[in-house]
């Protein structure tokens, strides 16, 4: 394989004609050339399919594909199918990268020889911009990258924060969800890791605006993550075995990040009963072990939370006073929390 290495790019859209052209020229204006952009129309209705057709007439290096409105997981799919690079990078088609994003991640993959190389993101909310940078780790194995993603550390389950090598889709493709289709297959795509690396930089952009999937309200489709949470405990019981403590922790975070989203969008008076469903949920698994593990404090042992996300990430607040016992008054105290 030549170090010249092309690079796909792949952009699913519905309805995003007001971004899209931000999108489009930050991947037409990248420092390193040897790219293709893949556009899946995913049955947009508005102008976005025209915007796109216009960067495909004067750019040989965008291609257009279009499909009924099925979502982006059978868009990506579509993608993959006709991906020729030899490295592959997803975005939203309302988010951005920086200009030198691709030449940085390839400079690092001439270095590594990564199968996965995990970068930065900045949250772009109007003017306010918060950068969340990785930590420049190079992990050996695909057991030691494991344990980092299910102890939340470094590596996400975020699809877009990521250079994959193509050969880790040969045999992977997502599954057909609304939600969570990108953590429903992070497992297995590191499975299949000789090396992954983390970049420091943040060298993509996110966009938080209303309506979009990723950061829309909460509706049903959120509970995907049921789903995808058992996928991932039965593909780590059965090829990491050593590693099942760690997904209850990975399992009481996406308990959390749900409940708080029922919280934040303020949605407790419709999903008043889903809420105490998933907390009622965690609360006796949790117990369960405590019981077993003879702690006596109502709580379970969560091997490998890190201090800093339960002082500091909302979920993390929520369930650190949940499994706390502060049963009583536990939502009036999440709800002063998420106001702060």
């Amino acid at each position: 394989m030549s170090e010249n290495y092309l690079v796909s790019i792949i952009i699913p859209f519905y309805n995003t004609e007001p971004y899209l052209k931000e999108c489009l020229d930050s991947v037409a204006g990248q420092t390193y050339g040897n790219i293709e952009i893949i556009l899946v129309d995913d049955g947009s209705t508005d102008g976005s399919a025209r915007i796109c057709e216009a960067y495909c007439e004067k750019d040989s290096r965008f291609v257009l594909l279009s499909q009924k409105n099925k979502g982006q997981a059978a868009a990506r799919n579509l993608a993959l199918d006709n991906v020729r690079g030899d490295y592959v990078i997803f975005s939203d088609s309302d988010d951005y990268l920086r200009r030198d994003a691709v030449e940085t991640l390839i400079s690092s993959v001439r270095e590594s020889k990564a199968d996965l190389t995990v970068f930065g993101i900045s949250t772009v909310s109007g003017s306010r911009v918060i950068e969340n940078p990785r930590s420049g780790r190079t992990y050996d194995s695909s057991e030691k990258a494991m344990t980092a993603f299910l102890k939340g550390e470094d590596i996400t389950g975020v699809l877009c924060d990521k250079l994959y090598s193509s050969a880790l889709f040969s045999s992977i493709r997502f599954p057909d969800l609304r939600k969570n289709e990108d953590r429903y297959i992070m497992p297995d795509l590191i499975d299949k890791c000789s090396v992954v690396r983390t970049v420091p930089e943040c060298l993509y952009y996110i966009r938080t605006r209303a309506g979009s999937v990723e950061r829309g309200s909460f509706s049903k489709r959120n509970l995907c993550f049921i789903e995808c949470e058992s996928h991932i405990k039965e593909f780590i019981s059965e090829r990491y075995p050593q590693l099942s403590e760690y997904v209850k922790f990975y399992r009481a975070n996406a308990v959390s990040n749900v409940a708080s989203k029922i919280l934040t969008n303020r949605s407790l008076k419709t999903h008043g009963e889903l809420f105490d469903e998933l907390y009622g949920r965690f609360f006796d698994e949790y117990s369960r072990e405590s019981k077993e593990t003879g702690d006596g404090k109502g709580c379970g042992r969560l091997t490998g939370v890190s201090k800093d996300f339960l002082d500091k990430s909302r979920s993390g607040l929520i369930m650190k006073y949940y499994l706390k016992g502060y049963n009583a008054g536990l939502k009036s105290f999440i709800k002063s929390v998420l106001n702060k």
